[in-house]
């Protein structure tokens, strides 16, 4: 892996700009760095103007891979919630029983109160024929907006179509109304 592969990883996995830097020149607190010094490469967490984890490697893709590993374990490092959808295509949607899930290219969000569509035809809701069909009609389409409101979650796609899914105590049927998970791990739960 080389430093442009990496920087390409780090986009593909949402993970925020502020949380590594490639060639660590920054005054940034709270950050992983990724520097080349006298033929050596070094991986470390800068905190408190300390580096802490120090790793050193005689090659770019060993030094590559040790800090992507290390990124991508650390659940702090990625775009905080719902806004992690933002820019990622809708690649799936799956009808479990009785609750709802959008695979992304990566994420996965479960809503466990049924969306509302809106789009140029109108509101419709689950009860509503082609209800299914209009949220299928967005897979391969992009997120262009996600907002957490406090009684509602939204996700706007390019084309203006938006899934609002309540956050309300009556709409739910349990305890969470909604999760987003990425890689395999829990990023937020909605209740």
């Amino acid at each position: 892996m080389s430093i442009d592969r990496i920087r390409d990883a780090l986009l593909a996995h949402r993970i925020r700009p502020d949380a590594v830097s490639i060639h660590g020149s920054d005054s940034t607190e709270g950050q992983y760095r990724l520097v080349r010094h006298r033929g050596v490469w070094s991986v470390y967490y800068w905190e408190r103007g300390e580096r802490r984890q120090l790793r050193e490697f005689p090659h770019e893709s060993d030094a590559c891979a040790y800090l992507l590993d290390l990124v991508l374990r650390d659940p702090t490092t990625r775009i905080p919630g719902l806004k992690m959808l933002e820019g990622l295509r809708l690649s799936a949607v799956v009808f479990v029983l009785d609750y709802l899930q959008l695979q992304f290219d990566g994420p996965t969000f479960t809503a466990l109160t049924w969306p509302l569509v809106t789009d140029e035809q109108g509101e419709i809701s689950v009860q509503t024929a082609g209800y299914r069909d209009r949220l299928c009609e967005q897979i391969g389409k992009t997120v262009a907006k996600a907002v957490e409101d406090p009684g509602e979650l939204q996700l706007g796609f390019a084309d203006g179509t938006t899934f609002k899914m309540s956050l309300r105590d009556e709409d739910r049927r349990g305890p969470e109304a909604a999760i987003l998970q990425d890689t395999g791990l829990t990023v937020q739960v909605w209740r």
